[in-house]
C-alpha cells in the first residue's frame, strides 16, 4: 500500500523477538532491558534508510502502534534523529498502568458481577504498586486465575525486563510534546476495545495542542479496530474477545485509514 503510493517504508522485529541481535550483558543477565535499548534499533533503522540513495533523508516519518507509540515519541524528542514528522497508531495517551488497569477492568466486568471485578482490579492494583515502587510481590496465583493476568504479573518478576517494565507502566507518553516539534498525525479507530478515543488518542491531541504544537493532526476512524482493520460490529457489541479476531481470515484494513494516512503523509512529505 505504501509502496505503491510512493512512500518505501522498513519494518524491524522488536527487540527480543524474530532474529534481533541482544545485547550479551542483557543475554548474560548483568544489565535489564531498558527503554534505549530500543531506541538504540530505532536510530539504527533510521540511519539505514538515510543512507540509502533511493529514500530522500528530508523525509524521513516514523510510526508508532500501540506501545510503540512510546518509542515513537522519545524519538521524536531527540533533534538529532532528523525525522519529518510521527504518526501515532492507536497509541496511549496515559501511562499504562492506567490503560492496563481499565483493560483488565472491562475483561473481569464482562466475566463476572461487578462486585468481584471489583476486588480483582483491587488486588492487581496494589502488584502494580508494589512492582512501581520495588516492594516485594506476592505470587501472581493469589490475585488471579486469569492466564493472560498470570503471564503479566509473571513478567514483572523477571529481573531483565523490571527496569523496562517500570518506565512502560509509569511514563506519561502525553509530556513529550514540550520537545516535540515535528508534524504529528494521531490515527484512532473508534472501535478499538484496548485503546479509546477519549482517553488516548484526544488526551494526546490536546497535550499536543496545550505545548503549542500545532501541526498536530487528530483523525478518528468509525469503523476501525486496534489494528486498523475494518469492524462492522457495532461498538457497543464488542468486547474484549474481539481482540482474538485481528489477524482472522478475510478481514481487511479500514480504506478510510489506508487514506487517511496516505493523505497526511502525501500533504507532509511535500512540504518538507
Amino acid at each position: 500500500m505504501l509502496a505503491e503510493n510512493g512512500f518505501a517504508s522498513l519494518r524491524f522485529d522488536k527487540l527480543g523477538t524474530g532474529k534481533t541481535w541482544i545485547p550479551p550483558a542483557v543475554l548474560s543477565g548483568a544489565e535489564g532491558v531498558t527503554p534505549d535499548h530500543f531506541l538504540g534499533d530505532v536510530r539504527a533503522a533510521i540511519a539505514r534508510l538515510a543512507g540509502d540513495e533511493a529514500i530522500d533523508a528530508r523525509r524521513i516519518f516514523m510510526p508508532g502502534s500501540s506501545e510503540g507509540g512510546l518509542n515513537t515519541l522519545r524519538t521524536a524528542a531527540d533533534p538529532e534523529a532528523g525525522l519529518a514528522g510521527i504518526v501515532l497508531l492507536a497509541s496511549q495517551g496515559a501511562p499504562q498502568e492506567a490503560t492496563v488497569l481499565r483493560q483488565l477492568r472491562a475483561q473481569h466486568a464482562a466475566a463476572s458481577s461487578a462486585e468481584a471485578a471489583d476486588e480483582q482490579i483491587a488486588k492487581i492494583q496494589n502488584i502494580l504498586d508494589a512492582f512501581l515502587e520495588g516492594r516485594e510481590l506476592p505470587p501472581p496465583q493469589e490475585v488471579s486465575d486469569n492466564r493472560e493476568i498470570l503471564a503479566l504479573l509473571q513478567g514483572f518478576r523477571n529481573p531483565a525486563a523490571q527496569d523496562l517494565g517500570r518506565w512502560i507502566l509509569s511514563w506519561d507518553p502525553a509530556t513529550a510534546f514540550a520537545e516535540i516539534g515535528i508534524p504529528v498525525l494521531i490515527l484512532q479507530g473508534e472501535k478499538d476495545i484496548q485503546i479509546t478515543v477519549e482517553t488516548d488518542a484526544r488526551r494526546l491531541h490536546e497535550a499536543a495542542r496545550a505545548a503549542g504544537r500545532e501541526d498536530v493532526t487528530l483523525v478518528v476512524l468509525p469503523d476501525s479496530d486496534h489494528v486498523f482493520k475494518l469492524e462492522p460490529t457495532p461498538k457497543e457489541k464488542l468486547g474484549p474477545a474481539a481482540a482474538l479476531r485481528y489477524n482472522a481470515a478475510g478481514r481487511t484494513l479500514d480504506p478510510a485509514a489506508v487514506e487517511a494516512l496516505l493523505t497526511w503523509l502525501r500533504a507532509h512529505a511535500g512540504a518538507t
